[in-house]
């Protein structure tokens, strides 16, 4: 029971540093105005049945409306949404801001 504890932590455990690196990913594009590699990474988690969070998807949302791409900045909000990430301040903040810009 205990070996099998350890293998299901140390799982979540890398789970979780797969998602920071893609986290760190993302707002590296976000800092850099790359808002169409963003939103591959975050297609990409998907298809390696990672769930984003609200780092990852509120990055996203950031590269995507530093980009002028406020359709691409909803979405990942509509994304938060139906995957019930939480939304943050600086996601609304970032949903205002494209909505305004839209």
């Amino acid at each position: 029971r205990s070996a099998s504890h350890l293998v299901n932590t140390m799982a979540r455990s890398a789970v979780e540093l797969v998602t920071i690196s893609f986290n760190a990913k993302v707002s590296a594009c976000a800092n850099e105005r790359q808002w169409e590699n963003a939103v591959d990474l975050v297609s990409l988690m998907a298809h390696c049945e990672l769930e984003p969070n609200t780092s990852t998807l509120s990055a996203a949302a950031s590269a995507c409306n530093k980009g002028m791409k406020w359709e691409a900045t909803l979405q990942c909000f509509s994304m938060m949404e139906h995957t019930n990430v939480r939304l943050d301040t600086v996601s609304f903040n970032g949903a205002v801001t494209a909505s305004e810009r839209g």
